[in-house]
């Protein structure tokens, strides 16, 4: 490798995370102070919460790995899924290189940065998404069986119901030859449910009996409904933000009718669970994302090399252009510390 071809690399490096604070901006997940505060010290143990409340025990992984470094307090606790979001992106980034080639690395980068799986991340410092999108997009790419295991094993700690529905997808895409992974991702199946009965197990020692399917029925299912549709104008515009063009030209390009409809069907499918939840926005990026990247694999494997290449920088541009709204309970939202709110502050 040249120095030029070097730097040109750091360069797009740099200009993608410019492009992604300067789109998504940052916030800090709402509960991360209650993670930090009350569940890291009483590792291995669990608090006692109300029922209502409990649901957020389901999903423990990122208190899990904050307590490694006792991280108990807000600002500790996202640092380290700073950190882990840092190690995940970069564990992505050398797979795709060695797997796929520099070019399918890039266009998965731009395709990041303009995506609304991007600003979930960035907007919710300190969530367990960075482990969920981490985790499936490594399902991905790995080839062993033992690592898949071990990757819907961890899942399960994180969000075990986007697991299943991750793994559904991606099971259709593999009957219709469009995902190689299909042993895989049984491993990976396999691996989820083997943890989901151990997580079972520890959250009863700890008497947590309620979850998000207690959640949902206390709630009831007008609410939810209520804010899907109130916020229904925000989300089909954004939902899979910039990178929308990049899956459009991916989905016409396949050569099959009938992939193409399966591919729109999977997408709108992704709304039903969206549809019974407050975090519109959040849940429908989370479950696409391992859809949205087998889709630019594919464009990026069947096409010419500049095309690619001007794909990637078409993505970055508009990623540039367009904040990164997101729909939370109905209402279209940005992050917490993001650049329009700086500016208007001025």
């Amino acid at each position: 490798m040249t120095t030029r071809i070097f730097l040109q690399r750091i360069g797009w490096v740099v200009t993608g995370l410019a492009v992604l604070f300067w789109r998504a901006g940052y916030g800090s997940y709402p509960v991360s102070e209650l993670f930090a505060t009350q569940v890291v010290p009483a590792l291995p143990s669990l608090p006692q919460f109300p029922p209502l409340a409990q649901y957020v025990l389901s999903s423990p992984i990122g208190a899990v790995v904050a307590s490694v470094f006792n991280a108990t307090t807000e600002r500790s606790f996202d640092l380290v899924h700073v950190g882990v979001f840092v190690g995940f992106a970069t564990t992505i980034a050398i797979l795709l290189c060695r797997r796929a080639g520099i070019r399918a690395a890039a266009l998965i980068g731009a395709g990041f940065v303009g995506s609304q799986t991007s600003v979930i991340l960035m907007s919710w410092i300190g969530s367990y998404d960075v482990f969920t999108v981490g985790l499936t997009s490594l399902l991905v790419l790995v080839r062993n069986r033992w690592t898949a295991f071990a990757i819907g094993f961890l899942l399960t700690f994180a969000a075990f119901e986007q697991g299943l529905i991750i793994f559904a997808v991606l099971g259709v895409l593999a009957m219709m030859k469009m995902y190689e992974s299909w042993k895989q991702l049984i491993w990976a199946a396999a691996g989820l449910l083997f943890g989901r009965l151990l997580q079972y197990l520890w959250l009863n020692a700890n008497h947590v009996t309620e979850g998000r399917v207690s959640y949902f029925q206390q709630q009831g299912i007008h609410i939810f409904l209520d804010q899907f549709w109130k916020g229904l104008p925000w989300l089909l515009p954004t939902c899979l933000g910039v990178t929308i063009v990049a899956v459009a030209v991916s989905v016409a390009s396949e050569p099959r009718w009938r992939n193409r409809l399966v591919i729109v069907g999977l997408f709108v499918a992704c709304l039903v669970p969206v549809a019974l939840s407050f975090d519109q926005s959040r849940i429908f990026a989370i479950l696409t994302w391992p859809l949205v990247m087998v889709l630019l694999l594919r464009y990026e494997n069947r096409s010419e090399k500049e095309t690619v290449r001007r794909l990637s920088m078409l993505i970055l541009g508009l990623a540039a252009l367009l904040p990164g709204v997101f729909v939370w309970t109905g209402k279209a939202q940005l992050a917490k510390h993001h650049v329009l709110y700086v500016l208007k502050n001025l």
